[in-house]
């Protein structure tokens, strides 16, 4: 404390107060920071960024005790006409310090309100659960990748030493937690599933599993890493995490050719792989049915109250009215799986597919102003989806390639009417208009002229190697680019050309 307080009043040699005190303290207080930032705290951007709010006061604590004790040791030097030159010189140092430390305070503006909404506002990713479920054999994680999830996590294995896998359902969150999480899941040789989808962080801790179970309809995605302090962390310091992640990905039986295109999306973006993709790669073992992995609790039901549920919906009122033996397999297939514990998105795409198949039949022979109808409502459900996030888009173009599409998720039934209103139409003129002869080759002559006409976007049309918003988004509006100049054409050509497409 007296060599502080000799430093502060001016009484200690020059040397001392500007070699050691000054330049040896700023080199000290700079070794700090660049521990924080590179050291074990750096995972952890809570306590590295109250760690740096605590230096930075320290720091200006400090520095107004070095520059006062060096101006007034330079001061003493003077007044007793020894090494003049050299307190002149330390006066200088004083001030060009002084200068640019209030200058760089008033830059460092953004920075500090970077770290106090990191230190102190409630963690945006923390809404997360972590829930054992209804078979015990398996910890569901819910939510984004707050900080405390991987030990929430690691308290439900230490409470349940029978458990054999994890259910990742999350947005991804802290690179941090995506990390020990993936550490716990690999140490306790875990599986690894997701029900809705992986993004993000979330995908390392994903990769962890022992095996890789994706379920139908579910997803992962991939980006670049992102920092919360971009004015701290340089572009170098986030490709040297990237790196350290991809090599893990490489010891977990990932393909390299899988790896290149990981971190190949900007940060603000997403890279959803094809099923197909994700299995080649090694990335995910199989795809499962949701309700092999968790049984989904219903209320009892009679065949009465799964009837009247179908008869809510126009197409089935029309299935019912013209395929009366169809609608009654439906429904005695809907309600054994009800009764089984099927997951709703599989009962939804089990009633799917047999709508599709229906469509797929009847769709060449309806009326000019059903298919039309059909086609245009399903033109702006690609066109709302597109809205929402392209991706959904996507899944509803190419379920098999992209996952099923759980559409009761994002529409309300309200808009979802139009389009089942529409397909009703087509049910029934099916059975009650006839369509007329199709005329092939000027359909095809309309369809080579369509696609011709969208010019280098039409590639889209194939599906070929989409990555991130701004393919998913041109492939989306492609499509609707297809259909509606199809639509602008006179009925009967529209008609005609619409019947082609959904016989071939």
């Amino acid at each position: 404390m007296q060599y502080l307080k000799k430093h502060w009043q001016g009484k200690l040699s020059l040397p001392v107060a500007f070699w050691v005190n000054f330049i040896g303290g700023l080199a000290l207080l700079k070794l700090i920071e660049v521990a924080i930032l590179t050291g074990a705290l750096a995972n952890s951007p809570v306590l590295s960024a109250r760690a740096l709010l605590v230096l930075y006061v320290v720091t200006a604590l400090i520095l107004v005790w070095q520059l006062v004790g060096l101006w007034r040791t330079a001061d003493c030097t003077l007044f007793l006409g020894r090494r003049r030159g050299w307190a002149v010189a330390a006066r200088f140092c004083v001030a060009l310090a002084a200068g640019f430390m209030v200058t760089l305070a008033s830059q460092a503006t953004t920075t500090y309100k970077e770290l106090y909404r990191i230190a102190f506002v409630p963690d945006p990713f923390a809404d997360y659960t972590v829930q054992l479920t209804d078979n015990g054999k398996l910890v569901h994680l819910q939510g984004g990748l707050g900080f405390g999830v991987t030990d929430a996590v690691e308290q439900v294995l230490e409470r349940h030493e029978d458990i054999e896998g994890i259910i990742l359902d999350s947005r991804g969150g802290r690179i941090y937690e995506g990390r020990q999480l993936a550490s716990l899941i690999s140490t306790a040789g875990l599986d690894t599933y997701s029900l809705t989808g992986c993004y993000s962080a979330c995908g390392t801790a994903f990769i962890s599993g022992e095996r890789r179970y994706l379920a139908a309809g579910a997803n992962l995605a991939f980006h670049q890493y992102y920092t919360e302090t971009p004015s701290l962390h340089d572009a170098a310091l986030l490709r040297r995490e990237q790196v350290r992640d991809l090599v893990y990905y490489r010891e977990q039986g990932v393909s390299g050719e899988f790896i290149q295109r990981i971190f190949a999306v900007n940060s603000d973006d997403l890279w959803y792989p094809s099923t197909e993709e994700m299995i080649d790669a090694g990335v995910v073992h199989a795809v499962v049915s949701p309700s092999s992995v968790q049984e989904t609790q219903y209320q009892p039901s009679t065949l009465f109250e799964v009837d009247e549920m179908l008869q809510s919906m126009p197409a089935m009122r029309a299935i019912n009215r013209h395929e009366p033996e169809l609608y009654l397999q439906m429904l005695h297939m809907l309600n054994q799986m009800f009764i089984a514990g099927a997951s709703p998105i599989e009962i939804k795409q089990v009633a799917g597919k047999i709508i599709a198949e229906m469509a797929g039949s009847l769709l060449p022979r309806t009326s000019d102003v059903a298919i039309t109808q059909f086609v245009q409502e399903t033109a702006n459900l690609l066109a709302t989806l597109h809205m929402i996030n392209p991706i959904l888009c996507m899944k509803n173009i190419f379920p098999t390639v992209y996952g099923e599409l759980d559409i009761t998720r994002h529409l309300s039934i309200q808009e979802m009417t139009p389009m089942m209103v529409a397909f009703e139409r087509v049910i029934e003129d099916s059975y009650t208009t006839e369509a007329g002869a199709l005329d092939v080759a000027n359909a095809q002559t309309i369809v080579t002229d369509v696609v011709v006409s969208l010019g280098l976007s039409a590639h889209f049309l194939h599906n070929q190697r989409l990555r991130g918003h701004e393919d998913y988004s041109a492939a989306c509006r492609t499509f609707i680019r297809f259909y509606d100049r199809i639509l602008a054409l006179p009925q009967r050509e529209a008609g005609n050309t619409l019947r082609y497409l959904f016989s071939y």
